[in-house]
This record gives C-alpha cells, structure tokens and sequence, in this order.
C-alpha cells in the first residue's frame, strides 16, 4: 500500500515571521547547520512552510533566548494556498482531433445546405447516402411506370363498355398506354435539362 504524504502547509508571511526568519538566519548556529540553507529559500518569500516557522520558533527559544511563542508568531497569519496551475491548452493531438471532427462536421452541414446529399434515415449511423440528382431520376421514372400502368388499366376496363374484342382492349390500352409514356417521358427529360441549365 502506497501512502502519500499530505501537502506542506503554508502561511503567509507577517513582519512577525519575517523577523523570526532574519534573526534565525543570521544565527551562528543557523549558520553551521542546514537551518540557513532551509531558510534562505524562504527569507524573501510571501509563502513560509509551517513546518520550517514552528523549526524556527524553537531554534529562537533554544539558542536565541527569544521567550515568543509559536502563537505570538503566526497570529495576523493565514494559510497560504500554491497559485493554481497554469493551463498548458490542448495537447497536439487532441487538437488535432479535434480539427479533423470541425472539418468533416462542416464537409456534411455544407453538403446537406448544397443539397448534394441527403441525410439518411438517422444520422450518425451508416446508412447509404442517396445523391439527390439520382433520387430525382428515380422517382421520375417510378412514375412514369405507374402513369403507364395506370392508363393501360383505366382504358382497358373502360374499353370493355365499348367493345367485347379482349385482344381490341388490350391493343388500344397498349397503344395509349404508350402515348402516355412517351409524353411523361419527354416531360421528365425536359424538366430535368432546364434544372440542370439553371
């Protein structure tokens, strides 16, 4: 089991603590142990670890004579917390990630304002994209087929009033049935050139 040691705590330094650290700091005994290279850090900082001013205040009774308490030291004091961490941004990476999504998000919403596709039943998934001119191409001959269908149907029954001859019927319904194709057909062909000259 991993334990983490919890974070130094930090005051802010009063002109009580500064003073502890100077005197401290210019102690020969200071001087010939660690203490001075500890504090020398510290002497000019805003932020002083608890831990190094409680070391301190017990040097300066010890060697110093000094009769304050740790109390007398740190009132007027509070915590200090660390400045937060600087944001570095985005990783390379991610950015560049994040750059393809934009571009192909903007490829689809262009091509579905141009109208050069059309979105499937749901986005997102990978349904087939039907171009619209095939779309367009497709319903018209749809129908044109039911036209057809629909005229040879209409006037073979109707021919039944006028004629008991089934193959007469059939011949005439044929016959109009085709009629009707052909002028559908020229119709769809001459409605899509103009859309494609527009």
């Amino acid at each position: 089991m991993i334990t983490v040691s919890p974070p130094t705590v930090h005051l802010q330094s009063t002109p009580a603590i500064r003073d502890l650290l100077h005197a401290i700091y210019a102690s020969p005994v200071a001087q010939a142990s660690d203490l001075a290279s500890e504090l020398a850090a510290y002497i000019e900082d805003d932020r002083v670890p608890l831990p190094l001013v409680h070391q301190c205040q017990e040097h300066g009774v010890d060697c110093l004579g000094r009769d304050k308490s740790l109390y007398s030291v740190t009132r007027g004091t509070r915590v200090s917390f660390p400045p937060p961490p600087t944001t570095t941004g985005k990783s390379p990476a991610l950015q560049r990630i994040l750059d393809d999504i934009r571009r192909d998000q903007k490829r689809k919403e262009y091509e579905r304002m141009a109208g050069h596709t059309l979105p499937g039943p749901r986005e997102g998934n990978d349904a087939p994209v039907i171009p619209r001119a095939t779309r367009r191409t497709f319903l018209a001959v749809t129908n044109v087929f039911y036209t057809a269908v629909s005229v040879f149907v209409a006037v073979y029954y109707i021919g039944a009033t006028v004629a008991d001859d089934i193959a007469w019927q059939v011949l005439v319904a044929f016959l109009l049935a085709i009629l009707v194709l052909g002028g559908e057909a020229w119709l769809a062909y001459r409605s899509s050139d103009q859309r494609k000259m527009a």
